[in-house]
């Protein structure tokens, strides 16, 4: 228990000292598990010289070494926290082949010697603690090898298991890092007190009753005594290694798979972690019973090794496992809401836990079968069980790291999820081969045992199972990844690529949008509103600087904030530094709205941890440094909002630097978010909460004495700045009114509303705990809101700026209700404000006649897209309006304005049918408005439906009877029906109404020419001109010589 501990702290303390990297990672792992398996081996060889002459020897030393791992934790507590400085100062940079800076091989070979100088004596002596247990409990009961190796393996998975179980859902959450280091520690201490006087009551017992009671129990004759072959062991353990290459690739593939599915928690890995070792758990105590009933551990190694092949390939391939997991969540998504806190996480927890047992729960059990199975392959001779015991262990130990390191690092880059998991599927299928050559040395022997059936039919089995699993389709391992559905027709696919550490998509829905989803989750886009928020964390601060010069930028994205600090022309120099290459990679297909702004000559680029990029920093380094990292509940995402890293940027700023940071305060509950607040106003007492878009929230803060706004200079540095003018004007931030209306709270307020909330620290990074999983029911602290204190920070802009106030005070409004606040409920979801209502003062109806921003607010969820579909259509770009309209359309379906929209610009693209039922259900949603109406009437028409066009148009004439557009497309309809007298009346009301309406008097135009009435023909025509509606050719003809002689 305390080991798994130790080993989830240790990789958390080196991300902080060597960055939040899969290297980091790796290495910490990688250092770990050399390290028991060399002290295993060590240990294992040297307690089999003491255990001939004091049987009690391993259990006495066991108990030495449990201490001796409680100083080294001790020491490792106290140094750990100290030494991210010492790391930073000697890290340094390389540029690679296309000019961007990744860290040098100096500076990862640094990485290692202090990894190895600082883990590795712990893990040594940790890795030989299980082996010296075995040598004690095994002695010299050789037949017994496989049950009590099974039986200790399995209580130190088990041990393990709830190690894993209790670090992330009760110690690191409620007591902090540091005092589940003290708690790893106690339990060493504990454990090596305990095993002493139990080595001193079984020395005095002549004896003793534990010795006593192992040698008492019979389970078969005792083998004679004798050495076995050195080979037996050397094939046993490249057996064991190959299993254990195919464990450590297959946890790391059921990570990335299952990540893709639930989202990339805390939890989620805890959960699959724990299962996992509860699996080998009760596998290891499963294959040392059926030895200890059966003794054929050969035969057993083979079942389990090609069962385990065949079920993780089943369980893979055949089943959606994200619609059963979507399903279950819509199924208890009420209940969820209903209950309580409590009732709600463990509602998230079974809904997590259910995919993970059903895609780990059986293959981690019949991994649980290869370490005491193989173990009672090779203890033939009592006098090196200690030694066999920790050359497996190290075999085993070896391949988990080499697997751990070629699936992150080679296999899944280069051959993606389906190839790597044939591989490792491959690999456990072949660990049976030399096993059973180590069983049955000789060919005489391997004829002689039935156990060569049961290899060649698993061999078989399993090479069946992978031909299968590779006829699937190239992408099924992939779906869960992939954005399900395409939104109505309108997203497509562009990309598809896997990486270190993600599968990255980018779709599209051209016209209107480009999405970068990461393992599944959208992290990125390049739609209207996500330009808002993500180009406002660096206007925002940059207008209220004088010159600035240098920009930090944490976190890529699509680069939209990236550009939008390359706008500003004093800029001289501005660094991006993100974890993956890989989403960097992604940039082109982006260029539409980052312009390239990786090849501008200003921007340098950093493949790094952006905390640890901060920490190799010199002070006073950067005017601004925004961020805008990952979905904040995923895990590692804490570093970036502790109060510990908000002290590092401030450290890095200039004097008046500023930094900007996204609170999506909708993603995590109300508690948490306080939390995030009270850390950063420790850091930045001067500091602001901002609205970048609807419920994008940004802290801003600054070492300044002062954040206040001067309007004037705002005013004049926009002036001249064209660029940013027009770059703001874009994301409807371009007005005094808008810049100034992004305001959400002051200091003051955050400091009150914070006040008696503990902030998020790395001891206790509280984010990673707040949600288990996707679904959540939070609603954001209506204490953050309060517009009244804007004059702390835009000092008196309610008099200077025309009107703000009835712009905050519509704000106002939407702030403080629940459609608002409730996560699940934005404003304008599905197009329903019920608990939203509009402030009913003139000045309020006219900001909202004003702002765009305002009405998007109010507006359905479509209310973007109806807007830039409108735009298109203005620009005669009618196929691309078509999509970007189907998408407003799906996105609210019951919206009558979007299939209207859609409608006419079916009708530009001739598509009349489709545009004759977008208006049938624009008729439907909003029954009274003639509008919808008359154009159905006029889609109806065109697809010679004329009964009902005139049915149409009769009830819009009587929805608007004094509409003269109206009566005029009623008498035309009425005209072609055959009812000429009431296409007269029709018309005649139309001229009463609008006696210069121009269709009415071309109608006109043209019976006066029939009737000869040359003068009231030109008159008429002259009024359809002008009204903007051509003659025809034939009609002006004919007029010519009759306008010339007039």
């Amino acid at each position: 228990m305390a080991g798994l501990i130790y080993q989830v702290i240790w990789v958390r303390r080196f991300g902080a000292i060597f960055g939040n990297t899969l290297h980091s990672a790796a290495l910490v792992t990688g250092v770990f598990m050399c390290g028991l398996g060399t002290g295993s081996y060590v240990v294992g060889r040297l307690s089999d010289r003491r255990h001939g002459s004091d049987p009690a020897a391993p259990l006495r030393f066991y108990g030495y070494s449990e201490l001796v791992i409680a100083a080294c934790g001790m020491v490792l507590t106290l140094l750990l926290p100290r030494l991210a400085g010492f790391s930073a100062g000697l890290s340094s940079y390389q540029l690679d082949e296309v000019g961007w800076s990744t860290l040098s091989t100096t500076t990862h070979l640094f990485h290692y010697v202090v990894a190895i100088v600082a883990l590795a004596p712990p893990c040594f002596v940790m890795g030989g603690t299980l082996t010296l247990l075995i040598r004690f409990m095994v002695g010299r009961e050789l037949a017994a090898a496989g049950w009590r190796v099974g039986l200790l393996y399995g209580v130190n998975t088990a041990g393990a298991a709830l190690g894993a179980l209790l670090t992330d859902f009760y110690f690191v959450p409620f007591h902090g890092i540091h005092t589940t280091e003290l708690v790893a520690i106690t339990l060493n201490v504990a454990a090596g007190i305990g095993a002493l006087m139990l080595a001193t009551r079984s020395e005095r017992s002549a004896g003793g009753a534990f010795a006593t009671a192992m040698s008492a129990e019979t389970l078969g004759p005792l083998p004679k005594e004798r050495a076995g072959r050195g080979s037996i062991v050397v094939l046993t353990g490249l057996a064991l290694g190959l299993a254990g290459f195919a464990a450590m690739g297959v946890e790391i593939l059921w990570f990335r798979y299952l990540s893709q599915i639930l989202g990339q928690f805390r939890s989620v890995f805890s959960l699959l972690l724990a299962v996992m070792l509860v699996g080998i758990w009760l596998g290891s105590f499963a294959g040392g019973y059926l030895h200890r009933c059966l003794a054929r551990p050969a035969l057993l190694f083979v079942l389990a090794q090609s069962l385990l092949v065949v079920v993780t390939l089943a369980l893979l391939g055949l089943f959606d496992h994200r619609a059963a997991y979507q399903g279950y969540v819509m199924e208890i998504r009420q209940q969820f809401v209903a209950a309580s806190p409590a009732g709600r996480a463990w509602l998230a927890l079974w809904a997590t836990l259910r995919p993970i047992l059903v895609v780990v729960g059986l293959p981690s059990l019949l991994m649980g079968f290869a370490f005491p199975l193989a173990n009672a392959t090779v203890q033939k001779a009592a006098a090196k069980v200690g030694a066999r015991a920790g050359a497996l262990y190290l075999a085993n130990t070896l391949g988990n790291v080499l697997g751990a390191s070629l699936v992150g690092f080679v296999l899944l880059p280069w051959m993606g999820i389906r190839l790597t998991t044939l591989i490792l599927c491959g690999c456990a299928a072949a660990s049976v081969v030399p096993l059973y050559l180590a069983a049955f040395p000789t060919t005489a022997a391997r004829n002689r045992d039935r156990t060569r059936y049961a290899f060649v039919g698993g061999l078989l089995v399993a090479g069946l199972s992978l031909f299968a699993f590779g006829l699937l389709p190239a992408d099924r391992l992939l779906l869960p990844s992939i954005p399900r559905g395409d939104e109505g027709g309108t997203r497509q696919i562009i990309s598809v690529s896997e990486g270190q550490s993600e599968t990255i998509v980018v779709t599209e829905v051209a016209g209107y949008e480009r999405k970068l989803f990461t393992n599944g989750h959208a992290m990125s886009a390049t739609s209207p509103s996500s330009q808002r928020y993500m180009r406002a964390f660096v206007h925002l601060p940059l207008l209220q600087m004088d010159r600035p010069e240098r920009v930090l930028v944490i976190c890529f994205g699509v680069g939209n904030t990236l550009h939008a600090a390359s706008l500003h022309e004093s800029i001289e120099r501005i660094e991006i530094a993100d974890l993956s290459r890989h989403v960097l990679d992604q940039a082109p297909y982006f260029e539409a709205a980052n312009h390239g702004v990786l090849s501008d000559p200003r921007v340098s680029v950093f493949i790094n941890d952006g905390r640890h990029h901060l920490m190799m920093q010199p002070v006073d380094r950067y005017d601004l440094v925004t961020l805008e990292p990952p979905p904040i509940p995923f895990a590692g995402v804490a570093a970036l909002y502790s109060r510990e890293f908000y002290q590092l940027v401030r450290s890095r700023l200039k004097p008046a630097g500023t930094i900007t940071q996204w609170l999506p305060a909708y993603q995590v509950r109300g508690e948490t978010v306080l939390s995030m607040v009270r850390a950063f106003v420790d850091v930045f007492p001067q500091s602001v909460l901002l609205s970048g878009d609807d419920k994008e929230l940004i802290m801003m803060g600054t070492r300044a004495p002062s954040l206040a706004m001067d309007v004037a200079a705002v005013a004049e540095r926009l002036a001249a700045a064209p660029a940013v003018q027009a770059d703001l004007e874009r994301i409807q931030m371009g007005s005094m009114v808008e810049l100034a209306g992004t305001f959400v709270a002051s200091s003051a307020t955050l400091e009150a509303a914070t006040r008696t909330v503990s902030a998020v620290t790395d001891d206790r990074p509280l984010l990673e705990y707040s949600e288990l999983s996707g679904m959540r029911a939070t609603r954001m602290p209506s204490q953050l809101f309060d517009l009244s204190g804007i004059d702390d920070w835009c000092v008196a802009c309610r008099e200077r700026v025309p009107g703000l106030v009835d712009y905050l005070d519509v704000l106002s409004a939407i702030y403080a209700s629940s459609a608002y606040l409730v996560s699940g409920q934005m404003s304008r979801a599905g197009g329903s404000t019920d608990s939203l209502r509009l402030p009913e003062s003139a000045g309020a109806q006219n900001a909202l006649a004003r702002s765009p921003y305002l009405q998007r607010m109010f507006g359905p969820r479509s209310w973007t897209a109806m807007r830039v579909g409108e735009a298109l259509l203005q620009q005669n770009n009618a196929s691309r309006a078509v999509n970007v309209l189907r998408h407003g359309v799906y996105l609210s379906p019951g919206d009558a304005e979007g299939h209207a929209l859609l409608g006419r610009a079916l009708v530009a693209t001739g598509e009349v049918r489709g545009a004759a039922f977008e208006h049938d259900q624009a008729a439907r949603l909003d029954p009274n408005r003639a509008e919808y109406r008359f154009e159905f009437a006029v889609a109806l028409r065109r697809i010679g439906e004329k009964r009902g066009a005139v049915e149409q148009c009769a009830i819009g004439v009587q929805l608007a009877p004094n509409d003269a557009d109206g009566r005029y497309l009623y008498a035309g309809l009425l005209q072609a029906a055959g009812r000429a007298a009431a296409a007269e009346e029709q018309l005649t009301r139309a001229l009463s109404l609008h006696p210069r309406h121009p269709g009415a008097n071309l109608v006109l135009c043209k019976r006066a020419v029939i009737g000869g009435r040359f003068g009231d023909a030109l008159r008429c025509c002259d009024i359809a001109a002008a009204g903007g509606l051509p003659i025809p050719p034939d009609l002006a003809a004919r007029l010519a010589p009759h306008r010339a002689e007039r």
